[in-house]
């Protein structure tokens, strides 16, 4: 805090001077002392003067409203809201969202260092405090076919720039493990600079996720179990519990909140949609269903505030108290945690569930991220999964609807519930197609495709009919990249995703209002027996760093054996 300012401020209040904006007479929660207390706040500038009695050159009504600290997303790639971070903004604020830690690699995917300071000059234009990590694994794993790559020397210079808050999830356990010197030497420079290293650690335990975290790695997303919360908590992790369009872990990991404490807990979105977001909330939907399952209001508002402040060394962030940032969310009742007013810096934000702030004209988009589905001709053929008669079962793998898990399955041509997958690079035009078959998206005609296919984006095609198949990889050719869905011949619907094949530019509640068409024509070619959201599942069916199988432009991979699959692919 700039000191002078301060003094300034000391000496208009002694001076009984009015605040410029005064919040009377709301409810005020502290998680710290679990105590809610009827008073007003007085705002100077971007800061909290106090909680008492206060004039205002402005004031708000807070009768009968709960006041807190805004909400803060404790892990999040922007880009799974389809939505650049200037959009993502009016997405999230109206929810009660004033700041948010993001992991740009999805753009980093596709266009490496160029693709991250688009989302830094797009996350200027908007007052939702965006705070980006580095990514630390572009490509998710080294056999990955993504369009660019971040080395440990171009990773030094981000950290070193002090543009960025820590390091990214570290997806490379592998490489931590075995002591590889670039995956080390990333870690290293955010630790000597006393930066937050986040993790990234499914099904680690035991001695391997002490080696894992005493490199330095603070945090972990991908807890499935209370058990794996509970060991991380132990070690002295902060666990971060994720409710997003895929993965919802967060009613799994809640007894885990009352045997390890609520302490080392902090809430994250990781990866969400955005009709999800209208139509559920962002970090509030967190809150409320830590509520409905029986854990206390003042624990759930700290792993929404105050928690993630501390866990990455947010200053004067987190709490209702004097010199603290005036990032304020009032509350209409503290079940179902509706926003009815999001302030950021002392300025009212959004009101109602809606934005007052006028969004700015958008970055301009790098000759990188146009048109970036960049792939070799293919054919019907390419979409044709031949199966000799008599052959032993193939290596395939499934899908369970709100996990990122992907058990191990074999096919054969007698199998139910099964359906194709293939996924081609777009980003080089290098011919490589991995393909294989996977059981439970539903799929019983057509196909869907999306450029949207963590983390390396690649184009990944999921259907019954190779000719539908080819269409719908045409189909995203021709606009750019996207989601599309085709049956008997036919697109029925398609989302463009004009920056980077990940994100448009234009009004959330018209990329929702288009999310929700192609998600109503992927219905109709599901057999109603399949995921709930099928382009999301989809879009981690290529995701190399979360067992059990996943594809890959070059085949079925084995993650826990760190291995491709002997036939995974069938051809």
């Amino acid at each position: 805090m700039d000191v002078r300012k301060a003094g300034q401020e000391e000496d208009a209040a002694r001076s009984g001077e009015p605040c410029d904006l005064v919040i009377r007479d709301c409810l005020a929660v502290d998680p710290v002392t679990r105590s809610i207390r009827k008073t007003s706040v007085g705002i100077r500038g971007a800061r909290i003067a106090g909680l008492g009695e206060y004039r205002g050159r402005t004031e708000i009504d807070g009768r009968g409203l709960y006041a807190s600290a805004g909400l803060i997303d404790a892990h999040v790639h922007i880009e799974s809201s389809l939505c650049t971070p200037a959009r993502y903004a009016e997405l999230v604020l109206p929810c009660g969202t004033t700041q948010v830690i993001a992991d740009p690699h999805e753009i980093a995917n596709v266009a490496g260092t160029a693709g991250i300071r688009f989302m830094q000059e797009s996350a200027r234009r908007c007052p939702l405090k965006i705070r980006f990590m580095v990514p630390s694994c572009v490509p998710a794993a080294p056999f990955e076919d993504s369009g660019a790559s971040l080395g440990a020397e171009e990773t030094e210079a981000l950290l070193a720039s002090g543009e960025f808050l820590g390091l990214g999830e570290v997806m490379d356990v592998p490489g931590v493990l075995s002591g590889e010197a670039a995956v080390h030497r990333k870690i290293s420079a955010a630790v000597s600079r006393g930066l937050p290293v986040d993790g990234h650690a499914p099904g680690l335990s035991g001695k391997k996720l002490d080696a894992y975290i005493a490199c330095g790695i603070r945090t972990d997303h991908e807890c499935s179990s209370p058990q794996e919360a509970e060991e991380r908590v132990q070690k002295g992790m902060y666990v971060l519990l994720r409710q997003g369009s895929a993965a919802q872990d967060l009613r799994a990991l809640l007894p885990a909140v009352r045997s390890a404490g609520s302490g080392r807990m902090c809430f994250c979105s990781d990866d969400k949609h955005p009709e999800d977001i209208l139509r559920k909330g962002h970090i509030n939907e967190n809150l409320r269903i830590a509520v409905e399952n029986g854990i206390s209001v003042f624990d759930a508002l700290a792993m929404a505030t105050v928690n993630a402040a501390g866990c990455y060394g947010l200053k004067d962030t987190g709490l209702l108290a004097p010199g603290y940032f005036a990032d304020i969310v009032l509350f209409r009742d503290l079940q179902n945690f509706e926003a009815v007013c999001v302030l950021t810096d002392g300025v009212v934000r959004a009101k109602d569930g809606r934005c007052l702030f006028v969004p700015e004209e958008d970055a301009p988009v790098p000759p990188v991220l146009r048109d970036s589905v960049r792939i070799r001709p293919v054919t019907e053929a390419d979409f044709v999964f031949p199966v000799p008669s008599g052959r032993k079962p193939l290596p395939a793998f499934g899908v369970q609807d709100g996990s990122l898990f992907t058990p191990r399955e074999c096919f054969s041509p007698d199998s139910a519930g099964f359906c194709k997958i293939a996924e081609i690079e777009r980003h080089k035009k290098s011919g490589r197609i991995g393909k294989a078959f996977v059981r439970g998206m539903g799929i019983r005609s057509g196909a869907l495709a999306s450029t949207v296919c963590h983390d390396s984006h690649n184009l990944a095609v999921c259907g019954t009919d190779a000719r539908d198949m080819l269409l719908a990889v045409r189909e995203l050719e021709r606009c750019g990249g996207g989601l599309t869905v085709v049956r008997d011949g036919a697109v029925l619907e398609t989302l463009p995703l004009e920056t980077g094949g990940l994100m448009r530019s234009c009004p959330p509640r018209e990329t929702a209002a288009g999310m929700e068409r192609v998600l109503a024509a992927a219905k109709t070619c599901m057999d109603g027996q399949g995921v709930r959201n099928p382009f999301m599942t989809l879009s981690f069916l290529c995701l190399p760093v979360i067992p059990a199988y996943k594809l890959t432009v070059r085949g079925l991979y084995d993650v826990e054996r760190g291995l491709f699959v002997e036939d995974g692919n069938p051809f």
